[in-house]
């Protein structure tokens, strides 16, 4: 696909990005700061505060590329798969990093497809996830236990599966930390398996798609995206996804018609 192809693509993935930093915290205040009084001019505080935070991201991002970078060369998605899965099924490796450098080279290069990463690194979060669920319901308290999770705060937990269960089970999964745990809180709180798995299979493909999908279609726009995602609230990022997945939705009816005869002719 040539560039000049992945225009019209960009463009509507790029939508949502702009949706959610609309959205953000940030951006609403400044839109309250145009509409009250203009104060006593004062210097921009947050130029050099936004570039600390763009260098930190950018070095922090080179560094975590420069690690998971040799296990891409030598295994290719036999590495994805395995990491992703142990991911899903609660051990801290970086499958989200190892998913965003394999993106990233199957747009610069021939090695990887797109198609088929996409789909080994959902089959994988899912599978992942079904494990991490069924360790959870067998004999998670204990692992949760050594992780530091005392009586109150799986009280704590128990209470958010209890009120956001489903949408922590979609959501969660783009923060680190909950990503690695939530599976296994699930089985614990013994969450019922038919909706797990129906909110697995909602989140694992928003995942797939944001980070695998959209990273390979906004390569130039990499800092900008994960940038933008880190910085906003969670009601904002899953408005922003919703809008992702319209825009996809759309795209692909757009594609799928563009070449359609019209009726009667």
């Amino acid at each position: 696909m040539t560039r000049n192809q992945r225009l019209p693509i960009r463009l509507a993935l790029l939508l949502p990005l702009l949706l959610g930093s609309w959205l953000s915290p940030a951006a609403l205040a400044d839109q309250a700061a145009d509409t009250a009084p203009a104060p006593a001019a004062a210097p921009p505080a947050g130029t050099a505060a936004d570039a600390t935070f763009h260098r930190r991201l950018e070095r922090d991002l080179q560094h975590d590329i420069a690690r998971v970078q040799p296990w891409l060369d030598r295994y290719g998605y036999a590495a994805v798969a395995l990491v992703v899965g142990a991911e899903g099924a609660g051990v801290p490796t970086p499958g989200q990093t190892l998913l965003v450098v394999a993106a990233l080279d199957a747009a610069a290069h021939p090695r990887l497809r797109i198609g088929w990463l996409l789909l080994v690194t959902y089959l994988a979060s899912v599978l992942g996830n079904a494990l991490g669920y069924v360790i959870g319901r067998r004999g998670g308290r204990v692992l949760l236990a050594r992780w530091g999770f005392n009586a109150e705060r799986l009280a704590r937990v128990d209470a958010g599966f209890a009120r956001w269960g489903g949408w922590l089970v979609v959501f969660g999964r783009f923060i680190d930390g909950p990503r690695q745990l939530l599976s296994i809180a699930a089985g614990v709180l013994e969450m019922p398996w038919p909706r797990f798995a129906l909110f697995t299979l909602v989140g694992a493909a928003l995942w797939v798609g944001v980070w695998g999908f959209g990273v390979y279609y906004l390569d130039e726009h990499l800092y900008a995206m994960i940038g933008l995602i880190r910085r906003i609230s969670p009601w904002t990022a899953a408005a922003t996804l919703a809008a992702l997945v319209v825009g996809v939705i759309a795209l692909v009816w757009w594609r799928l018609t563009r070449g359609r005869p019209a009726a009667g002719t």
